[in-house]
This record gives C-alpha cells, sequence and structure tokens, in this order.
C-alpha cells in the first residue's frame, strides 16, 4: 500500500485516514489478498503527532474486546479506535494485517511512589483475518527526530502466517542497517527462522536523500538474506521506491494497482494499493 495522509495530529485526522485504510483493505479483499501491509503510524497520525492510543495485548481482538462504550473517550468513540477499527476491518474482509500506529503503555503502579509512567512507542500490530492481534514489535532503531517517542528493546521480532515466518522492520531501521554497517536485527530474523519481511515505512530523511531508495534497499536485503521483501510506503514524504515486492532471491515483483477514490473533498492524499503474490 502507498498511502498520503493528513498531517492534522488530531483525532479527527486520524478518523479520516481510518476511512482510507479500510477502503484499501476492502480493495484487498476483492483481489483475494491474505496480507495487508500499511506504511508507518504517519499515515494514520499525521506528521506532527500527538495522537497515541493504548496498545492491545496479544490473544486479544479489538473489535470485539475494546468496543466503544460509554466510558470511553466521546470524541473518537473508543481509546483504541485504530486497533478497533482495523481489527474490525481484518474481521469483515477476512484479510490479515500488519499495521503501524502509535502507541503508549503504562508500567505497573508503584505503591511506594504511587505514580506509574508511560512509555510512548512507534508499534507494529499485527492482526489475523479474525483481527486478532497476534503479534506486535515497538522501533528499536528511531531516526533522530522522532524525540516524541522513546525506542522499543532491541528485539528482533518474527510472526508465523500463511505457513511463513514474517519479520518485522520499521522504517529508519530497514534503510541503517547499511548506512550504519549494523545488520544486528536482520541478523536477529533471520536467525528465528524469518523468511519474508514486512517494512513498514513513513518518513524520508533529508541528509540522506540519495541512500533512502525502498527499491534498492530491499533488493540488497534480499540477496544478502535471501528473504522476500514487502515495503509500504506513505508517499508523501517522497521516499524513493513507494510500495514494492522483492523475492527472496532480489528480483523485482511485478504489481497490479488500485487507486482508491471517493474520499471528502478535503482529503488531498491520492492513496493506492499495490497486490502481488509472494
Amino acid at each position: 500500500l502507498a498511502s498520503s495522509g493528513s498531517t492534522n495530529p488530531d483525532a479527527g485526522s486520524v478518523v479520516c485516514n481510518l476511512k482510507i485504510y479500510e477502503s484499501a483493505i476492502q480493495a484487498a479483499a476483492q483481489e483475494g489478498i491474505e496480507l495487508m501491509v500499511f506504511p508507518e503510524a504517519y499515515g494514520l497520525a499525521g506528521n506532527n503527532v500527538s495522537f497515541f492510543e493504548p496498545l492491545a495485548d496479544i490473544g486479544t481482538n479489538p473489535c470485539h474486546d475494546m468496543a466503544p462504550n460509554d466510558d470511553d473517550w466521546s470524541e473518537i468513540g473508543t481509546l483504541y479506535i485504530q486497533q478497533n477499527t482495523l481489527s474490525c476491518a481484518a474481521e469483515e474482509s477476512g484479510v490479515a494485517i500488519a499495521a503501524n500506529i502509535f502507541t503508549y503503555v503504562w508500567d505497573d503502579y508503584d505503591f511506594e511512589t504511587q505514580s506509574a509512567t508511560m512509555h510512548r512507542y512507534i508499534t507494529e500490530v499485527v492482526m489475523d483475518k479474525t483481527g486478532t492481534v497476534v503479534s506486535y514489535y515497538h522501533k528499536h532503531w528511531l531516526f533522530p527526530s522522532e524525540t516524541m517517542v522513546e525506542p522499543g528493546p532491541f528485539a528482533p521480532t518474527v510472526f508465523d502466517m500463511f505457513g511463513k515466518k514474517w519479520g518485522i522492520v520499521i522504517c529508519w531501521e530497514g534503510f541503517r542497517a547499511d548506512i550504519e554497517d549494523d545488520w544486528s536485527q536482520y541478523d536477529g530474523l533471520v536467525e528465528q527462522g524469518a523468511t519474508s519481511l514486512v517494512w513498514s515505512i513513513g518518513f524520508g530523511a533529508p541528509k540522506f536523500p540519495a541512500k533512502l531508495d525502498t527499491q534498492k534497499t530491499a533488493i540488497a536485503v534480499a540477496k544478502k538474506y535471501g528473504v522476500a521483501v514487502v515495503s509500504s510506503v506513505d508517499t508523501k514524504f517522497h521516499i524513493k521506491g513507494d510500495a514494492g515486492f522483492v523475492d527472496a532471491s532480489g528480483g523485482v515483483i511485478s504489481t497490479s494497482e488500485a487507486v482508491l477514490t471517493g474520499f471528502p473533498g478535503e482529503y488531498t492524499a491520492k492513496p493506492a494499493v499495490h497486490f502481488a503474490d509472494l
């Protein structure tokens, strides 16, 4: 998926951009797609980030377990608006989802200090075709400008789906391995048996404009490790390569495209879904 979201960070723009994501999932279902990969969290919340939501636990179904109720924030219906909406869309369409959102997690309450600490992350959340959360991963390697969040632990994460082991990489993590000559994250994913990678991308780095080529990087990773790479880009940031599919030998897989239409006039993005057999 290549999509471009509003840069207004309030809840209203998140709800607006979720309509784009729902439309993308519906388009994927019509093509018989099994797994949908979305861009980094900026595609939903915008670039000036102020919208975070609690992270759903693995094994929960946000469509049912985090459904709107009278106790939730009335402006958006539920504190879990992104995970709730995507979970319901996955269940309705029968399409699994790898989506990226801004989340927060509280420490356990410290009775001695009578306090708890909130931790904010950029998080990949994976849901199966029933909308159940099967895995999540907090971005570890942050770009220097991402001061609104903290790095997650170094924990290369894989998930099982459709007979494959998939590794998770988020935006800058995919580029920095070559730029900083540190391949430890990729090493950790492959050591756990990953044969394919999902790579959610969301922001451009002016300091390294010539290096941030999604397709070129994906090809290099595929050839180095023998893994397929599926990347999804929020193209408002003008990273080269857009949505891309590369097989385990480094070959570029041809795709078909569906341009999404029919949104309100104030929505200026030109979102599209790219499909391929992996």
